[in-house]
């Protein structure tokens, strides 16, 4: 098996060589995830690696298309991102 590293820029957070799902987009911005038990843990290096615990009701709203909920400016393409995380995830 291969195995896939990422140089993540930053500081990350403790959890990132666990992270399963990565995305970066354009400008570099990279945002990984994890699950948790029955949350997501979401971070991005665009808001210095800050920790997003997302709950299974705070994914009803994002699959919504509200990620707004999360107090997040997310472009589209992160959007779209962080709905296939989710529908994967739960």
């Amino acid at each position: 098996m291969t195995t896939l590293e990422i140089k993540l820029e930053g500081t990350p957070p403790t959890w990132a060589k666990e992270a399963t799902y990565y995305y970066e987009n354009v400008h570099r911005d990279q945002w990984i995830a994890k699950k948790d038990g029955d949350t997501l843990l979401l971070a991005g290096s665009d808001m210095n690696w800050e920790l997003i615990t997302i709950t299974k009701e705070m994914r009803k709203n994002i699959l919504n298309k509200k990620p707004a909920d999360l107090n997040i400016n997310f472009n589209k393409e992160e959007a779209f991102w962080l709905r296939a995380v989710l529908n994967s995830f739960y």
